[in-house]
């Protein structure tokens, strides 16, 4: 999968008619086929934003409360979140949890107060149930460090969360744009939609490039499958490096 990534010349947009995006076929490799996918993780929205220098980013916390609201999901449960990824002990109001919460529970835990290291450990935090988690799951993902969205990969969900005077026809209008013309998007087809005093703060939060894409795939031998997930970072000029691995269920 990395080689695939590594094919990329043209790192200055990424979008989803390059040869990353296609699924990769069985492949023999020795005695066993190989198949999987390779997907951009920041065509969602990175909860780990939501702290930023030991604060709550209040761009990123409406954004997040936006997407709630759009899947139908209670924003409120964002508290507990922000108190799972914070550093501190004191609950966020009014719907917040930190460890005396957890310790209460059987068997007992505490809260991470520290980032995410995978958008699983939402099943962790108080009020999000399986039902909730996949709802969230293609809109949200959990990365290392501070990310931008991609236009050119996100949901028309997403734009409309990030992008607070997007409707929901013109977000479609975009990922109809894309997907028509076979292209990258530029910036400036987002801000154009937007008011001037509100560009920069979109601006902020967009890209047409990316730095994480995941990789899911499954190996067969025989009777044997087994699944994996892969982390990619593949920084600006730099190859694609596997930063976390994970078996999968199939």
């Amino acid at each position: 999968m990395a080689s695939i990534l590594n094919q990329d010349q043209d790192r200055a947009a990424d979008h989803l008619f390059e040869v990353w995006a296609f699924p990769l076929p069985p492949i023999p490799a020795e005695d066993a086929t190989v198949e999987g996918r390779i997907a951009d993780e920041q065509a969602k929205f990175n909860l780990n934003n939501l702290i930023q220098q030991g604060k709550v980013s209040a761009q990123d916390l409406a954004a997040l409360e936006r997407l709630f609201l759009l899947l139908k999901l209670e924003p409120r449960l964002i508290d507990a979140l922000i108190d799972w990824i914070d550093e501190d002990e004191e609950a966020t109001q009014p719907q917040g949890a930190e460890s005396v919460v957890y310790l209460s529970l059987n068997p007992p835990y505490r809260a991470a107060n520290t980032k995410l290291t995978d958008v699983g450990e939402l099943a962790r935090i108080k009020g999000f149930d399986r039902e909730t988690i996949e709802k969230l799951l293609p809109f949200v993902t959990a990365l290392p460090r501070v990310t931008k969205v991609n236009i050119n990969t996100a949901s028309a969900e997403l734009l409309q969360s990030i992008v607070p005077s997007l409707g929901a026809e013109a977000a479609a209008e975009l990922v109809a744009k894309r997907t028509k013309e076979k292209r990258s998007l530029t910036k400036d087809d987002v801000l154009s939609k937007v008011p001037k005093q509100s560009q920069d703060a979109v601006e902020s939060m967009i890209d047409v490039r990316t730095d994480y894409f995941s990789a899911s795939g499954m190996v067969r031998r025989g009777r044997v499958v087994a699944g994996y997930r892969a982390l990619f970072d593949r920084e600006t000029g730099k190859k694609a490096t596997v930063i976390a691995l994970t078996e999968e269920p199939i």
